[in-house]
């Protein structure tokens, strides 16, 4: 009995060791699209680079930023009423995070290749999507293939693999959005399908997509229990003279919980640090 609970306890030792061998996220890329460039990361925090917030008006040069970070909350219980929690705020300057890169199967441990392979962003223009919706409109095929279309990890996509030299997860959830222009539930950007939005019909004028988990790596920046949930993560943008939208960014996440039990209570949480420049005059 003894040697049994031991082995039980190794082995539960040994799983969280196994979800916690990816390295922080550390890729990034910028949204723009409208006056605003907005620094999108592949973990759970945005616009900022670690050192510095990178949420800028472009028709104002020099002006800072006015966003210094920001940080996506979740917390929840499981059955037994233990606290489960992933809290991203300044980890990224230090190497502390409480998230990985990429997808995290049902179950399975994430392992440190897959985290490696996903800690990118993938982003689209909507010169490209029109530029592809007219190429298959003209005779219902594509001759001239952008790479940002093929690449785009919309479910199924049989184009992804082949280019970027890893498998797309194959799940009912999907990954990326994207329009179905045939309805057969699978991206196929040479059957017309292209990046598209969940619910919303407009061509935004950049979407930038990422994917990413709380089971990858030991919470190291608030030191909660893993919650074993996949967050997908849009960013879009739309340019509308005249209007606050051409000053806004979209951030939708679409929360998956990819853990063994359910959770209770879970709340959702955005932190954010408000800078206009100098952090010791801000008065708000």
């Amino acid at each position: 009995m003894q040697t049994r609970i031991i082995l039980l306890i190794t082995a539960l030792g040994l799983q969280h060791l196994l979800n916690a061998q990816c390295e922080p996220p550390e890729n990034m890329s910028d949204l723009f699209g409208n006056e605003i460039q907005a620094r999108i990361t592949t973990g759970g925090d945005l616009f900022w680079d670690g050192s510095d917030g990178q949420f800028r008006i472009t028709s104002a040069p020099g002006m800072p930023s006015t966003i210094f970070a920001e940080g996506l909350w979740l917390g929840g219980v499981d059955a037994a009423g233990n606290l489960k929690l992933a809290a991203q705020t300044y980890g990224r300057a230090s190497g502390e995070t409480d998230y990985a890169p990429g997808p995290r199967p049902f179950i399975d441990p994430v392992d440190a290749t897959t985290c490696a392979n996903w800690d990118r962003t993938w982003s689209v223009r909507r010169y490209e999507i029109e530029a592809h919706r007219a190429d298959f409109e003209d005779n219902g095929n594509i001759e001239f293939p952008i790479a940002a279309i093929l690449e785009w990890p919309g479910k199924g996509n049989p184009f992804f693999e082949p280019v970027l030299g890893f498998p797309l997860p194959n799940d009912e959830h999907g990954l990326a959005p994207f329009a179905d222009t045939d309805g057969d539930g699978i991206y196929n950007p040479m059957a017309g399908d292209y990046p598209a939005l969940e619910g919303v019909s407009i061509i935004p004028s950049q979407i930038v997509w990422s994917v990413f988990n709380d089971s990858g790596v030991a919470h190291t920046q608030s030191q909660g229990k893993h919650l074993d949930v996949e967050v997908q993560r849009t960013a879009w943008s739309v340019e509308c003279n005249d209007n606050f939208l051409d000053r806004s960014v979209f951030i939708n996440y679409k929360i998956i919980n990819r853990g063994a039990d359910p959770l209770d209570s879970l709340y959702l949480a955005i932190w954010t640090d408000f800078d206009l420049g100098c952090y010791t005059d801000d008065y708000l």
